[in-house]
This record gives C-alpha cells, sequence and structure tokens, in this order.
C-alpha cells in the first residue's frame, strides 16, 4: 500500500490531485491532507527563490567569514561567520524545505517539523556563538 504524502499514513481510501507549477500529481489520505499538501507545494513553488536568494546570501556572508578568520581578521570573521550561520538557520526556520526523498520517506508535515527544529538549532548555534565571542 502507498502513503499519504501529508501525514505519511497508509492509504485506505485515496484521494489524488494535480498540484503545483510543475502539475505534481499527490495521493492522500483524505480531501483534509490534500488541501494541506496543495498549500505547502504551493507555498515552495511562490517561496523558492526567496529561499535559495537567501540561502546564497548565508554561504557568502559564511565564507566571507571564514577567509576572514584565516586572515587573522577574528572579530570581524567571527561576526559575519556567526551571522552566515545565523541566517542559514533563519531561512530553514522558514523555508522548511527539504529533498524529494526526505518528502517521500517522512511526507510533508514530519518533514518540515524537523526541517524547522534544524533550523532552530542552527540558529541557537549561532546565537551561542555571538555570544561566545562578546566573553
Amino acid at each position: 500500500m502507498s502513503s499519504c504524502m501529508y501525514c505519511h499514513k497508509e492509504i485506505e481510501s485515496s484521494h489524488a490531485a494535480v498540484v503545483g507549477k510543475e502539475k505534481i500529481q499527490i495521493t492522500c489520505c483524505s480531501d483534509e491532507c490534500v488541501d494541506k499538501s496543495e498549500k505547502f507545494i504551493l507555498y515552495a513553488d511562490r517561496h523558492k527563490p526567496h529561499f535559495i536568494s537567501i540561502m546564497v546570501a548565508a554561504i557568502v556572508i559564511f565564507f566571507t567569514g571564514v577567509i576572514l578568520l584565516s586572515a587573522a581578521k577574528i572579530i570581524v570573521g567571527s561576526i559575519l561567520f556567526s551571522i552566515g550561520f545565523g541566517l542559514l538557520g533563519l531561512d530553514i526556520l522558514l523555508f522548511p524545505f527539504a529533498t524529494p526523498q526526505t518528502f517521500d520517506s517522512l511526507g510533508i508535515k514530519k518533514t518540515a517539523s524537523l526541517a524547522r527544529i534544524i533550523g532552530l538549532v542552527i540558529l541557537g548555534g549561532s546565537l551561542l556563538m555571538a555570544l561566545a565571542m562578546l566573553m
């Protein structure tokens, strides 16, 4: 048996729909899960450019900090490193996207929750790094 795309429960009565810009065929266990899946996919379609832009900015800031750290610019490098790391965590928290394989394995609901937890951990780590720099 297949499992629901949203909640990942086994499907007893199939509810199918075609959603998103790419016209993805989804199968869910209920009309409610179809609606929630459709909302998430449309959210992902709308915000994918924002997610990628913030991710690129975070990586550039992060590696600029690393380069400055290696050039013995400790304070500025540490600050940029921490900001880049924090921006990465915030990006994942705001846009809990993952690989299609993860969505297939866990469902949208669990994958988004896991991504948000990872985003919070990364954001918390960046705040701890910032606090450590102040001490």
